[in-house]
């Protein structure tokens, strides 16, 4: 396929230019480009996500199999169904790409989403961590969009053409993973942690990969003064508890000292936030229902993520005491 007569054809441009590659996929199944095409003479960037499985994958911790290349064959058409039929329903202060189209090319075998830039939206900042400020920026947007889609009892087909149970370390789908880890009292409960948190009633949808490569931040006015934020890569978006995004965006974005004197006040903000945001939708006994509910389970969120990271790179650097210590609150529980 002829990309740039695509992009032109589609978007009834005159001219496609490709600007530069901003990321090789994981694996090496494709890339993303921001290319730069022209409307009647007028520039305008777009972001375009190409999706082409290579023949042989090279996993850079050797996690190479069938089940692996599915899952992520998955994924893709996952974001594609994301951004196709849930997108739109985001709320307006839970900034993401805007959608334009997306194509299964099955002669090339490739699949082709095409998305604006959010660079030229004003989004230009990216992070490896994150201060306070930051920090609650991207737990407000995360408060707000679970808020957005939060459901109780919701049936088994829900949420229709994502992932059942969101998040990509999900055990039932890191199996091998699973099988890898040494035998442990974590191992041998992590089949009911599981259950704990995906038989909880009060689901919603998840991002699935919150970590704060996964946001994009503009300008701050001040120091003092949070940035906005919009967030992309939603390949693992799926149904599941709230706080599995919390705890893994708090793992990824904020430093082991960090969490140990400021967790609280984080995880404090986000209940604040997400049960405002659900006081047009539920009664406050509900409300009180779903923050106890989801508080009780943040040990779970934590030891369910520990699990798989024990099995899939066991010396990953957050693999560390804090995660440690509220992986072993959830095994300690006596209801395990």
């Amino acid at each position: 396929m002829n990309l740039a007569n695509y992009l032109c054809q589609t978007l009834n441009a005159s001219e496609a230019i490709k600007l530069g590659t901003l990321q090789r996929l994981w694996s090496g199944y494709g890339e993303i480009a921001r290319y730069k095409l022209l409307h009647n003479g007028k520039p305008q960037r777009y972001i375009v996500k190409l999706i082409t499985p290579p023949k042989n994958a090279l996993h850079p911790y050797q996690w190479n199999s069938d089940i692996g290349h599915q899952r992520k064959l998955h994924s893709y058409q996952v974001e594609r169904q994301w951004y196709q039929h849930w997108s739109k329903r985001c709320h307006k202060d839970t900034l993401i790409p805007v959608y334009y189209q997306s194509l299964d090319d099955t002669t090339s075998n490739q699949t082709i989403i095409i998305l604006s830039d959010l660079d030229q939206a004003g989004f230009t900042k990216r992070y490896e961590k994150l201060d306070g400020i930051q920090a609650l920026a991207v737990i407000k947007w995360l408060a707000i969009f679970h808020a957005s889609f939060i459901k109780v009892n919701p049936t088994p087909q829900w949420p229709e053409g994502l992932w059942t149970t969101g998040t990509y370390w999900h055990l039932e789908t890191r199996q091998e993973e699973y099988n890898a880890m040494p035998d442990s009292q974590l191992k041998r409960l992590a089949a009911h942690i599981d259950a704990k948190l995906t038989q909880c009633p009060f689901q919603t949808i998840v991002h699935g990969d919150a970590k704060v490569a996964n946001f994009c931040f503009s300008e701050q006015p001040a120091p003092t003064c949070p940035p906005k934020v919009a967030a992309v890569d939603f390949q693992y978006v799926g149904g599941g508890v709230g706080i599995k995004d919390l705890i893994y965006f708090l793992g990824s974005a904020l430093s082991e000292h960090q969490l140990e004197n400021g967790y609280e006040s984080f995880i404090n903000a986000y209940f604040s936030i997400l049960c405002a945001e659900l006081q047009t939708k539920f009664l406050t006994s509900e409300i009180v229902k779903i923050e106890q509910s989801w508080r009780e389970l943040l040990p779970f969120a934590w030891a369910d993520f520990h699990r798989f990271l024990v099995g899939w790179q066991p010396q990953h650097h957050k693999l560390n005491n804090f995660s440690q210590s509220m992986t072993q609150i959830a095994l300690d529980q006596d209801n395990l």
